[in-house]
């Protein structure tokens, strides 16, 4: 017991150190025990980790070995943090170490070979607890013998535990404080950019410490006479009074008065101090700080006022702002940056949250070296930069300009940024658009002008041969098919646009798909049979109904089957087949012919896309049709859908269709084998009569020439007019039967001369036809509103023109009223 006395009284001492105390504890604990060696390690809880803090009887580098390995061991401080011992007897023997709670805990080959290489064959280790249970570390004495020492032994080891315990916390709270104390003294004097910073005793009469900025006369050591030194004679009783008023109320002292400068004049300063308690919350002192008055009020006001109006610029700006520093390697090259500031709109354009204080590394450790390069280069030679790049680890693309901030060593780089992925993406998508337009328009331009080639040929022919019946013969055919060519290109293309503007309306019925299909393959035989393909056709038993448009359905097969035909070298095979699947019915139209790339399955759905150039390019499309089928399949609650196994490999198109819920009654099964096309029933004869007089009215005079022409063929008293007024002025003149109508002709249109005729003429006036290039549903629902009997798009044919004839004739038939 002695000897914990004489320790203990050694290291309450105020004048010895940790040290000195480390080394008395363990010398104490060898001679206690009995023991060869000691060390004292200490625990990290936070961290899990164990540290040595001295020794005695080890060379340091093994003690360090033996402290490194006693921290891989899992069962050790969990053990100790429960307040038990834990020895061992026998380090040469694999038993496990015995805990003072009747536990066992083994202990791994490596640890029990570290602790015999050092001599070391018994051990006991004995937990240094706080107040509370919280583990700090671990006294462990060491023996040489394989022995341990008996209870008598090890209560007195253990009250040396507890003292050593008791002194470790009574030091790392003295440094606590001392570390405390010199970080308020810099912080006063750093942070608040005090002029003055003073040390006070409890009672305020001597100053233990002055520092300054040659603001007041200082001087080395404590003084007694501060008030006579530094306060003028007329301020000393106020400056006392607030001082007590201090002490009294342990308060924070504040006070603003003058003092005495170092030039000898007088000045303003601001004086600040709080109490500094000891453990029993005495104060033991008072630590306080000056600044001039004046110029400190006015240096924070004006600090305010610019932080506020930077900070409001800093975040009402739309764009990402952030201020990094780069962290340069050995070698020069940046490797890293960290954020020191950032606004309220950088993480809508970066995606990164809580970036201040974090390196761009941690927050995505894959981006893109450039990214550092540059900004490197901006902190190194001042140099600004602009530059549009992508951040694929971010999956966004930023439009960025960077400049630097303070001098070059700070390495500081200031960058607004903007996410500008969508924009780009719009790009691209306008490029893209434009693209396919202008491929659109070279095609449709191809289009045009293979029938009207043809279409000049045989009418410079027919020219050339003054009519002979033999050209006329061999032209008109030829003249016929291009016109419907052209017919056809238009329709289409009216088509799209009533799809694309939601005008298309479907007229639904009970429709048997085989039906639908048979009318597809009708229309496609031509060309099929021009191009000596073999169609094969295979069907599942059975109707297969749908709520559907069969024409419409019709035309989405027949344009399949048209690109199947044309996509495919003469003579080969095409396939379309339908069968049934649970709720739907499923078709798909196959061949072998130049195949679609991948990158191509879908894209080609798309408005005026066309599969690449090819040998084939002179068969190729116009970009609408697969549009206006997927539209048009769509619109049916079904879907279309592209596959081939590349180019060169053939193509499938299925299409996927509701069935109807009923079913319907059964229906022979159509033969979609070869048939011979049915004969043309012959053409009705128009009714005519050389009495009856037709005006033709229409600003294109090639278009209403021709037409008088054609009228006039056909047995017609026919003139043309070019012009509104010319139209109005042969009415009044002539008093036609019909008059023909071109609707957009400048001036008056077509529909307010149909609007002034019938105002004009009542029941008398002449049958009023509208010819024009717009055939769409409002067209002519404002052609019927504006009083035509008739609506044709151009161009028209002689046989559309039969019902105005009929019309007429039984107009004839009736009595004319007068006119007015």
């Amino acid at each position: 017991m002695a000897l914990l006395l004489e320790t203990g009284d050694f290291c309450a001492r105020a004048d010895v150190t940790l040290a000195q105390c480390l080394d008395r504890w363990l010398a104490g604990a060898v001679q206690l025990a009995g023991a060869d060696a000691a060390l004292i390690q200490t625990f990290d809880a936070s961290q899990e980790r164990w540290g040595l803090l001295r020794s005695h009887g080890l060379p340091d580098s093994q003690a360090a070995r033996l402290t490194a390995l006693a921290g891989q061991e899992p069962g050790v401080a969990h053990a100790l943090a429960k307040g038990c011992r834990i020895a061992s007897r026998n380090t040469l023997r694999s038993d496990p170490a015995h805990v003072s709670d009747g536990g066992r805990l083994a202990l791994s080959p490596r640890f029990r070979a570290e602790l015999r290489r050092t001599g070391i064959r018994a051990w006991m280790a004995l937990p240094l607890q706080q107040q509370g249970g919280l583990l700090m570390g671990v006294l462990v004495v060491g023996f040489a013998a394989s022995r341990l020492p008996d209870a008598d032994h090890t209560a007195p080891l253990r009250l040396l535990a507890r003292q050593a315990c008791d002194g470790l916390v009574r030091f790392s709270l003295e440094a606590e404080l001392r570390q405390a104390e010199e970080r308020v003294r810099v912080f006063a004097s750093a942070s608040l950019g005090a002029d003055l910073v003073y040390r006070m005793s409890a009672d305020w009469r001597e100053m233990r410490h002055l520092q300054g900025r040659s603001m007041v006369p200082t001087g080395p050591g404590a003084r007694q006479d501060w008030v006579d030194v530094y306060i003028p004679v007329d301020e000393r009783a106020r400056v006392r009074q607030a001082i007590q008023q201090a002490i009294a109320k342990g308060d924070a002292f504040e006070l603003e008065h003058r003092v005495l400068r170092a030039d000898g004049s007088a000045g303003r300063i601001l004086s600040r101090a709080v109490p500094m308690r000891d453990a029993s919350r005495r104060v033991v002192e008072w630590l306080g700080i000056a600044s001039d008055a004046p110029e400190r009020r006015l240096a924070e006001q004006a600090l305010r006022a610019s932080e506020g109006r930077y900070r409001s610029l800093f975040d009402s700006i739309d764009e990402g702002y952030c201020v990094i520093q780069l962290r340069i390697g050995k070698g020069g090259a940046p490797h890293d940056y960290v954020f020191l500031e950032i606004n309220q709109a950088f993480e809508r354009h970066t995606g990164i949250s809580d970036a201040v204080g974090r390196s761009m590394r941690d927050i995505s450790a894959d981006m893109e070296e450039a990214w550092y390069e540059l900004y490197a280069r901006v902190a190194l030679t001042g140099e600004p930069v602009r530059v549009q790049q992508a951040a694929r680890s971010l999956a966004r693309f930023f439009d960025v300009y960077a400049f630097r901030l303070g001098e070059p060593q700070l390495r500081q780089v200031a960058v607004l940024v903007n996410d500008i992925t969508q924009r780009r993406a719009q790009e691209q998508a306008l490029r893209d658009a434009d693209r396919q337009k202008d491929e659109f328009l070279a095609t449709l331009a191809h289009e045009l002008r293979n029938p009207l080639a043809p279409m000049r040929a045989g009418l410079q022919a027919i020219q050339a041969a003054d009519a002979a019946p033999g050209v006329v013969a061999g032209a008109l055919p030829v003249l016929t098919r291009q016109l419907d060519h052209l017919v056809r290109l238009v329709d289409d293309l009216l088509e799209l646009s009533r799809i694309s503007g939601g005008q298309v309306e479907l007229r639904r019925e009970r429709a048997d798909l085989r039906a639908v299909l048979e009318a597809a393959v009708e229309t496609s035989r031509p060309l099929l049979s021009a191009m000596r393909h073999r169609l094969t056709v295979e069907l599942a038993d059975g109707p297969l109904w749908l709520d559907a448009d069969p024409v419409r359905l019709a035309q989405v097969f027949a344009n399949l089957l048209n690109n199947a035909a044309k996509y495919t070298d003469e003579g080969g095979e095409i396939g379309i087949g339908a069968r049934r699947e649970p709720g739907w019915a499923v078709v798909t139209v196959r061949d072998s012919g130049v195949g679609i790339a991948a990158d191509m399955l879908t894209g080609i759905f798309e408005r005026f896309i066309q599969v690449p150039a090819t040998r084939h390019r002179a068969q190729g499309g116009r970009g609408i049709g697969l549009h206006l089928a997927r539209s048009l399949v769509a619109l049916h609650g079904g879907a279309i859908e592209a596959r081939s196994a590349g180019l060169g490999q053939g193509s499938t198109f299925e299409v996927r269709l509701p069935l109807m819920g009923a079913t319907g009654g059964g229906i022979a099964q159509p033969d979609l084998g070869p048939k011979t096309a049915p004969a043309l029933p012959p053409a009705r004869p128009i009714p005519a009569d050389p009495a009856w007089r037709v005006l033709v009215v229409d600003d294109n005079a090639d278009a209403a020439d021709s037409l008088r022409l054609l009228l006039r063929v056909h047995g017609f008293e026919a003139q043309a007019a070019h012009t509104p007024e010319s139209g109005l002025r042969a009415i009044e003149a002539q008093r036609p039967d019909v008059v023909v109508l071109d609707i957009g002709m400048p001036g008056m249109d077509g529909w307010e001369v149909a609007q002034f005729v019938r105002a004009r003429y009542g029941p008398s006036r002449p049958l009023l036809v509208a010819l024009s290039g717009w055939g769409r549903e409002e067209d002519r629902l404002r052609s019927q509103q504006a009083g035509m009997d008739f609506h044709f798009t151009k161009p028209v044919d002689i046989e559309a023109l039969r019902a105005v004839f009929e019309m007429l004739a039984d107009r004839m038939a009736q009595p004319r009223p007068p006119a007015p």
